[in-house]
């Protein structure tokens, strides 16, 4: 049976071998899988990895309900928001959050890299630990999202502006108009 101790050596090699240029994925799902299961678990929770977390929300999704009916959701003093801060606050993402059942998607930065793992809430008090990742930074973590999908947490989005996010008001309102 391998120990969180036997994790965290095996861990840094990885990532040692990630910054040396060598594909490392077959260890990442190695290391995270069968007998090692548990062993990682507890790597992660003593590593306190749950606490960078942030929830995903598909832009797809954004106002996709509302689109339906939108004068159940919506008065024309809301469509006809002029201030960015009025335009974010209608897309209401707070709603499309659900933090006692939605995953996660968590983060440390360890030795330079980011290290992250998606965590899926299986009861209050226990969560399911899958697809561990390695990338550069935090930064090229975040572009990994792409342009379809916000990373959100807490009131923030950390890879949309408030820029784009109005545009996704705007353009929105825009269809409603027609």
């Amino acid at each position: 049976m391998t120990s969180d101790t036997d994790i965290e050596q095996k861990m840094a090699e990885i990532i040692s071998e990630y910054k040396s240029g060598k594909d490392v994925t077959k260890d990442l799902v190695d290391i995270r899988s069968g007998g090692n299961y548990f062993a990682f678990y507890e790597w992660a929770v003593d590593r306190e990895l749950y606490y960078n977390w942030h929830h995903i929300i598909h832009v797809e999704d954004v106002l996709a309900e509302e689109a339906e009916c939108v004068f159940e959701y919506f008065e024309e003093k809301d469509l006809s928001a002029e201030l960015p801060g009025e335009k974010i606050s209608n897309l209401n993402l707070d709603s499309h959050v659900n933090e006692e059942t939605d995953g996660t998607y968590n983060f440390e930065i360890i030795d330079d890299v980011c290290v992250s793992i998606e965590m899926q809430w299986q009861s209050a008090k226990t969560m399911h630990l899958y697809n561990l990742e390695i990338s550069d930074s935090f930064q090229c973590w975040i572009e990994s999202f792409g342009k379809d999908k916000i990373l959100y947490r807490g009131g923030e989005c950390v890879n949309f502006s408030d820029d784009k996010l109005v545009k996704i008001w705007d353009s929105f309102v825009a269809k409603v108009r027609g």
